[in-house]
């Protein structure tokens, strides 16, 4: 509803194309095949353009010559969400179960190598113990699964979780 004021002033439908999933590879390139007439906006986040250079050995775009940066759409500040049946009430606590039951506690996470997948793997490997990694396709999936009990801990943008966090669905 938010981009049909936008239709007015752009002369034409503005319609919003979300391709979730392989750290944002898919709708990257498909961004990238566009045709550069000035009708595409891309909205991309750090991971296709900063974090899989580095943990993919081919990408089905380039980084530096396929895009062009417009301006800054928002920061995300991250937080740490545990589910509200979780035994820790603090990230001291959350290190301390996970220690006492290695590989046990679970981390919802965006897919294998985004960044929520590479901050499970350095906090494990950090603190001398696993979760278990369960991908997702997006925060808003992964705190409804935290509220339903099916995963014990994940990091994300904190507008993401903070009312469940404000009514007790979550730590």
């Amino acid at each position: 509803k938010a981009f049909e004021s936008m239709q007015p002033r752009m002369g034409q439908p503005f319609v919003v194309d979300y391709h979730p999933g392989s750290n944002q590879m898919a709708g990257s390139e498909l961004c990238a095949r566009a045709t550069p007439d000035g009708h595409t906006i891309c909205a991309l986040s750090v991971d296709p353009l900063a974090l899989n250079p580095h943990i993919f050995v081919k990408l089905p775009y380039d980084p530096f010559r396929d895009f062009r940066p417009v301006t800054s759409l928002y920061y995300i500040v991250s937080g740490w969400f545990g589910k509200a049946a979780l035994a820790a009430n603090s990230i001291g606590e959350l290190r301390a179960l996970a220690v006492a039951k290695p590989g046990e506690l679970n981390w919802a996470t965006l897919g294998p190598r985004t960044n929520t997948d590479l901050t499970r793997i350095w906090v494990g490997e950090l603190w001398k113990t696993s979760f278990a990694g369960i991908p997702y396709k997006g925060g808003p999936p992964i705190m409804t699964a935290l509220v339903a009990g099916e995963v014990d801990v994940t990091t994300q943008g904190v507008y993401v979780g903070i009312d469940l966090v404000k009514t007790g669905k979550a730590k």
